[in-house]
């Protein structure tokens, strides 16, 4: 019976992909008398004697920053907290993580093995533990990103008791940061990572330079999936870096300012006036922003529409900038966006222009040539 079983199933494939597919619906159904407990939160800021919610076990969040913002400083202050696990780090951060998940893997991906062991000597100085026995670090930069999106996995699979897992320059875990199947499939070994292994797994990705985004089509992913994105950036003061929430599943914490001491160490500033975040945003003009954010939103502009005439253009553009580039923009700055993409033949027109029966759609030729691109 097992052998004919077997043969039957070795003959036809699609009996074991049906099988496969009932098993896996059965096992992530979600039922009206489940009880499902709330995932565990392993960081969480502290603001006026109350926690708010960084991270969780099962989920991973996206730290985003402009390149020399202090992301990896960031870094260094989360990943003391979390090796002096549940007690209050310089007062504002605190790790919980459970007796069975101490284990900590860092996994930098741009730095030399030099300056990856600073971090580490930094992270050591910090939380004052001289030799931590639970913090793994590794340096990829030498790999190809097949490796170490390779290695990372095996890892992470084959270590025991992890509950925090950073990896720094997600990026590098792929080969083109605009390819949306590159970017889907990170995502995707993300959430299981997260899930299946019951951890938190912090991201480290460049804002775009002309706008407060994440990097492609992968930074849009990460975004759209992390449980919280986190943004690094200079204060007024540029002795002083911030780091605040930009998009929380939990109520948004209050923004941490930090400054770098004599010694290289960052140290948490506390009762420092910042800015509410609308006011922290600068104003930001089309010419500001790379062709390929534009050609992003666009892209999402027309995506419940191929065609559209010019007061559904400003509503769906209106709606998309903001989303994107988390910023409200008036009517007449919506007017200003939709010349230019016109200009540059992002966009093209059909029927007589500033008329009801004129309609926009995408330009498929190559568009023109955007200032940013000529040099």
């Amino acid at each position: 019976m097992n052998g004919h079983s077997e043969s039957t199933f070795d003959k036809n494939p699609e009996i074991k992909k049906e099988l496969d597919y009932k098993a896996f619906l059965s096992s992530s159904r979600v039922n009206i008398n489940d009880i499902i407990p709330v995932p565990p939160i392993c960081i969480e800021v502290i603001i006026d004697g109350t926690g708010h919610t960084f991270g969780t076990l099962g989920n991973f969040t996206l730290l985003i920053g402009k390149a020399k913002a202090g992301k990896t400083f960031a870094l260094s202050l989360i990943l003391a907290a979390a090796l002096i696990s549940g007690e209050p780090f310089q007062k504002v951060l605190r790790a919980t993580l459970p007796d069975n998940k101490k284990t900590i893997l860092y996994f930098d991906t741009e730095q030399s093995r030099y300056h990856v062991h600073k971090v580490l000597k930094r992270i050591c100085a910090i939380s004052g533990v001289s030799i931590p026995d639970n913090l793994i670090v590794y340096s990829l930069r030498k790999h190809t990103a097949v490796e170490r999106l390779e290695m990372i996995e095996f890892a992470l699979y084959n270590t025991s008791n992890i509950g925090m897992v950073v990896i720094d320059g997600i990026r590098d875990l792929i080969t083109s940061i605009n390819d949306e199947e590159q970017a889907s499939m990170i995502t995707s070994k993300l959430l299981k990572w997260s899930e299946e292994l019951n951890i938190h797994i912090i991201t480290v990705l460049h804002q775009n330079k002309g706008d407060l985004n994440a990097r492609g089509h992968l930074g849009t992913e990460l975004t759209n999936k992390s449980e919280t994105v986190t943004a690094v950036s200079k204060g007024e003061d540029k002795n002083v870096s911030i780091i605040s929430a930009e998009y929380c599943r939990d109520k948004e914490f209050e923004p941490i300012a930090f400054i770098i001491d004599l010694d290289g160490l960052p140290n948490i500033v506390h009762g420092f006036a910042i800015p509410p975040k609308n006011e922290q945003r600068k104003k930001i003009a089309p010419y500001d922003i790379p062709p390929e954010t534009h050609k992003i939103i666009i892209k999402d502009v027309f995506s419940v529409q191929s065609e559209m005439i010019r007061s559904e253009l400003k509503t769906s553009a209106s709606a998309n900038i903001s989303r994107h580039l988390s910023y409200d923009l008036g009517q007449n700055k919506i007017a200003e966006w939709i010349n230019h993409w016109l200009q540059f033949k992002h966009i093209s027109t059909s029927g007589t222009p500033g008329t009801k029966a004129c309609k926009y759609s995408i330009n498929n030729n190559e568009p023109s040539k955007h200032p940013t691109e000529l040099n």
